[in-house]
């Protein structure tokens, strides 16, 4: 009886010694995995499996660690154990053990795998935006496009979601929406090294559909394009118009980022005017409305400056001259954005 009565009395004790000694591999795993000292991550996370090996939590700390360390097909298996856990962490094992798919080339099965997350958690941006990421690989991009528009409606501060809806966007000839997507993204990571792109393809976009013939340098031709989205055709041909401003007389004087400002406000303005209460969507109901305010507001400036300082020296130059401008800007955003 005796023995019994100190048995029940040591094992609570025992539990509570365990836990503290597994809280105590969790934390040293988080502290390695921090300092890039994966290896080591590992080793403690592999101390806490040996206490409760079926933890959702050290498993999935394995997995990301695993990931961090591009062993693929290792963090798969911890993320099983994660996702059947069904625990706190089971989004963040469906978005690892999906990127892991990914990269192993099993993209079909990664598509799979998000769209079971959506069934299961909703649009979320991140779910959304990595099943779009998928479909923009194997070349379905009207997939893409709906599926990361249903996260940027979920979260519209996912800088990432819009721009790849502007690649995807701008692969279909969409230029318009495009350059909508590249804009809302330069806004949010204006400096960042994929910014560079963004913004040479917002500029590409903002080019229009316009041709110079060899030898005619004051011959210039616009053309229709038959496959671009009906929705906006008249947008369209107006952004080929504006391409072409530069060239016309009253403009001889401007430098290249008063123009870029012009044409930036000409654009948003008519995409405001051409909204119409049927118009529903993200393009009508979110993007348009957003730039057609600004472009009647008096911080227009400081927003075409503010995008194009990491790859434009005057503009750069500007945002050091004009701090107060950009705390207006900022101000407004907060206001309308």
């Amino acid at each position: 009886m005796k023995t019994i009565i100190f048995f029940l009395f040591f094992l609570p004790f025992f539990s509570f010694s365990q836990s503290a000694e597994f809280d105590k591999y969790i934390s040293e795993g988080v502290k390695y995995y921090d300092s890039r000292n994966y290896d080591a991550a590992v080793q403690q996370y592999q101390k806490a499996l040996k206490i409760d090996s079926k933890s959702e939590l050290a498993n999935y700390e394995l997995a990301l660690t695993y990931v961090a360390m591009k062993d693929y097909r290792a963090a798969l298996s911890y993320c099983e154990v994660a996702i059947e856990a069904n625990g706190k962490n089971i989004l963040a094992a469906y978005l690892i053990k999906g990127s892991c798919l990914d990269e192993l080339g099993q993209t079909e099965e990664s598509i799979k795998l998000f769209e079971k997350g959506i069934k299961k958690f909703g649009y979320n941006h991140l779910l959304c935006y990595n099943l779009g990421m998928d479909y923009y690989r194997m070349g379905d991009l009207a997939k893409a496009q709906e599926i990361i528009e249903h996260g940027i409606e979920t979260k519209k501060s996912h800088a990432s979601s819009h721009m790849l809806l502007g690649y995807v966007l701008a692969d279909q000839g969409m230029k318009v929406k495009s350059i909508l997507a590249l804009h809302y993204f330069l806004l949010l990571e204006p400096t960042s090294n994929r910014s560079e792109k963004a913004y040479a393809l917002l500029m590409k976009q903002m080019g229009g559909n316009v041709q110079r013939k060899e030898g005619e340098e004051n011959t210039i031709n616009i053309y229709v394009d038959p496959n671009a989205d009906p929705e906006f055709s008249s947008a369209e041909l107006m952004l080929s118009m504006l391409s072409v401003s530069s060239t016309l007389e009253e403009n001889k004087d401007k430098t290249a980022e008063e123009m870029f400002i012009e044409n930036t406000k000409s654009m948003f303005i008519v995409m405001g005017e051409l909204k119409k209460k049927k118009n529903k969507g993200l393009y009508w109901e979110f993007y348009i409305p957003l730039f057609d305010e600004l472009a009647h507001s008096t911080v227009l400036d400081a927003y075409c400056y503010y995008i194009s300082q990491q790859f434009n020296e005057v503009s750069a130059k500007w945002m050091e001259e004009h701090q107060d401008h950009f705390n207006e800007l900022v101000e407004w955003f907060k206001k309308n954005g």
